[in-house]
């Protein structure tokens, strides 16, 4: 997006040479082509964290004039939640999660959290209140060359993967998609065929895991318990 009044620097990092050249490489338009989706609002910002750095950072995920974003063009079916990679490069407490914390509402004023545990909690809340019927996806980071250490990427994962479960979300875990170094020129960012890693794995737990009911805009629904899902889902365009 380039209209949001944010600054130039959160603008996207494609197309990038040592990366890939255009949209049709990205992972997200991949897994919207091939599940014959239509795209609503791609809301996302380069450098920004899910709890906000600082007080007035409108770019955090957790922003709640972001979340409401994701409604411009229509309220969304599916909503693909990706962060957490900046938090773990550039935030030092990730902190853990205690269920019995959780708030009793939705909290709609707080700009900035003290850890990402609780600006992650948050989000999912916020989502869910501004958009209670859409299927929410949540993402989890990959391994970078040097941006965090492993160690890092383990505890986080492990923490986001117990607020998941607890509010039934399904997610996809990149730590096991297969993107090694070799697909990280920029130590980073995935190049095109890590991205290609990350559609496989997004559009098997889309596949496995979700039950989406179409929209007035969605041209095909998705539903649980596909025969041959592994062997076909490359190639089919819509399953009702």
């Amino acid at each position: 997006p380039t209209s949001d009044g944010y600054n130039l620097e959160h603008l996207a990092r494609y197309p990038q040479d040592n990366l890939f050249s255009g949209v049709e490489h990205t992972w997200w338009m991949q897994v919207i082509e091939r599940l014959g989706a239509k795209l609503g609002v791609n809301d996302s910002w380069r450098g920004t964290t899910v709890d906000g750095k600082n007080a007035t950072d409108k770019t955090a995920i957790s922003n709640v004039q972001r979340i409401k974003n994701l409604g411009a063009n229509g309220s969304p079916d599916v909503i693909l939640l990706y962060g957490a990679t900046n938090d773990y490069g550039q935030l030092n407490n990730i902190d853990t999660f205690d269920k019995s914390k959780i708030p009793a509402e939705v909290d709609l004023k707080t700009i900035q959290w003290k850890s990402l545990s609780k600006a992650f909690v948050n989000t999912i809340m916020r989502l869910q209140y501004f958009y209670p019927n859409a299927q929410i996806v949540v993402i989890l980071p990959a391994r970078t060359k040097s941006y965090y250490p492993m160690s890092k990427l383990h505890s986080g994962n492990k923490l986001l993967i117990s607020i998941c479960e607890h509010f039934g979300l399904p997610y996809v875990d990149l730590r096991t998609c297969g993107i090694t170094n070799d697909h990280l020129p920029d130590g980073i960012h995935p190049n095109k065929e890590g991205m290609d890693l990350i559609t496989d794995a997004v559009i098997k737990v889309m596949l496995e895991q979700c039950v989406i009911k179409a929209g007035e805009n969605t041209v095909y629904s998705v539903k649980r318990s596909l025969t041959n899902v592994k062997a076909s889902y490359k190639y089919v365009k819509g399953v009702s």
